[in-house]
Formats: structure tokens, sequence, C-alpha cells
């Protein structure tokens, strides 16, 4: 393969992400490297957002090097927080569980085929989400997946089966919300299972919720999923899967860049598969958009993994 410039590069390793996945492929980026013989710097990931800190660190004494997140989803999310503002060319080698991020970014989950990317010559600059201050890359969302993401924690044991798990327990305990939806001056109030607020296409291991979602044009996907039954929702969800659920009557599916929601309750959100909770969330894309390492199908909308 032909690379572009080889760059400075400095790696943010989270050795425990992925079940220990990340630290097996992670042994095989090192081999290339050391066989290619380029040159590279790393750091250790010690504890819950240490990443933050060493990106932050990294893109402070680390000029002109590229800041590359190992792990999972979220420790993407922690190296990005590190990376604001800064003008650090971000990367990522995606050797987590879920690795949503990387599917809409068209970046291989094999060792060979990220570290390809990461030496091509790709870079676009990617829009960041906000929800009330809070940072997020790929999508946030209020009710049904942000309680299977709290369920989803008890099964981790069970690797990519976890999340679906997840959707089973909370098919049969969840009951949904009554949202108020402000966007583009219209008020919009709906009986809802879910609200999620997209910048990238995938969630939950590769569940297509937002199908159009295109994280370089400055807006989101908004995807609303009204109060159904469970039997009709259990029918729904091989469409959910696979993105073919927009057309159908029950789910409200549109564009925008600034979006406020009001719950009737304070419910879990989540952000990237972190968790907090709300009542009134604002929704808005951040001034400042990150450098970031994609690969070349990017911008076709053609997601190889």
């Amino acid at each position: 393969m032909r690379y572009g410039i080889l760059k400075k590069i400095h790696f943010i390793v989270n050795l425990i992400a992925g079940a220990g996945r990340c630290n097996e492929s992670f042994e095989v980026i090192k081999k290339r490297f050391f066989s290619m013989g380029i040159d590279y710097t790393v750091a250790y990931t010690q504890y819950a957002q240490h990443a933050t800190e060493l990106a932050r660190q990294a893109a402070a004494e680390r000029k002109d090097t590229v800041i590359v997140a190992v792990g999972g989803d979220g420790t993407v999310q922690e190296v990005a927080k590190g990376l604001l503002n800064t003008g650090s060319i971000m990367g990522i080698m995606p050797f987590g569980t879920g690795n949503d991020l990387a599917r809409t970014l068209c970046i291989p989950i094999d060792p060979d085929g990220a570290l390809d990317v990461l030496l091509g010559d790709n870079i676009l600059k990617m829009d960041l989400g906000d929800c009330n201050g809070e940072l997020f890359l790929n999508i946030a969302g209020i009710g049904f997946d942000s309680e299977v993401v709290y369920a989803t924690g008890k099964y981790k044991r069970f690797g990519k089966m976890a999340y679906l798990l997840g959707v089973m327990e909370t098919l049969f305990r969840y009951r949904g919300l009554n949202l108020s939806i402000d966007v583009d001056g219209l008020r919009v109030m709906v009986d809802a299972l879910l609200i999620d607020v997209a910048n990238g296409a995938y969630y939950g291991g590769g569940m297509n919720v937002a199908p159009g979602a295109n994280p370089f044009d400055n807006a989101f996907n908004i995807c609303v999923i009204k109060k159904v039954s469970i039997l009709r929702f259990l029918l729904w969800l091989p469409k959910f899967m696979k993105g073919k659920h927009i057309a159908l009557n029950d789910v409200l599916y549109f564009n925008a860049k600034d979006i406020r929601v009001e719950c009737d309750r304070t419910s879990k959100l989540q952000l990237d598969g972190e968790l907090m909770s709300a009542r009134i969330l604002h929704f808005k894309m951040r001034k400042y958009r990150q450098p970031i390492i994609v690969g070349k199908n990017v911008t076709r909308g053609i997601v190889f993994l």
C-alpha cells in the first residue's frame, strides 16, 4: 500500500478495552511498526478519564504529532476531550467492543486495516456534539437506548451479546417518556420510547440508528421512536438494526443543528455510551471541529466493516 507522508505518532492505549482484545491487537501494531522502521511513542491509561489527561498533555508537549486513541468508543471520547481546541490531529485504532464511531468513519477493526488508514492522508474535520455542555462524538440518547446502556453493564462478560441482552431486559421494564421537542421554532409533543441525536450512524455494536448521519455536514440526524407495544417494537428490531426503520409511521426522523428536549421526569442520558441523568436537554454543534484521520470511503458513505 502507498502511504501518505509518515507522521509523528503517539498512541494512548486502553489495554483492557474489548475484554483484552485491545492488548492483542496493539501487539500486532507494534510489530508492524518495528518491521517498517517507524518510531512512535505510547502512553497507557490507568483509570477512568486518564486518556483525557494523557491526550491534553500530549497535545501540549508533542506538536505536529498525531494523537491516536487505541481502545473502544469510551477511549475515543476521552481522547477527543483532551484534544479539544488544540488543533492536534486525532487517529483511532478501534480495538474495543462496539467500535461504532469507527464504522461511520470507515476505519476497519482489524489491526492491519486500521493501521493502513492511520498511515494514509485522508484527514477531515469532524463535527462535535454538545449536550448541556458535555461533549459527544457519535450519538446521544435519552429513553430506551440509555436504559439499555445501563442494563448492558450487567452483561459485559458476554462480549458482543451484552447489548442484545440489555435490549431484551429493557423491553420488559421500560415504559417510555413524554417529550416536548423544540427544533427550528417548532414544538412537538410526543410519547416516545426514545430520542437519539446522532452525529454518527451506529451504536450498540452496529445498530444503524441514523443511516443518513454524516459527522462532517454540521448537522445532527434526529430519530424519535414513538411509544409502541413491546410486540411491535420486537417486530421492528431487525429493521432498526439495519437502518430500515426511518420510513415507519411511528418514527420521526429529521435533521437539525440545535434541538431542545424536555422530559416529563429526570431520566438516564447516554453520551457515546457514558451515562448521566437529565430532564431538560440542549443539543447543539460545537464550533470547534476535530481534525481526524478517516478511511478513504467515508465521504461516499461506504462502510466496509
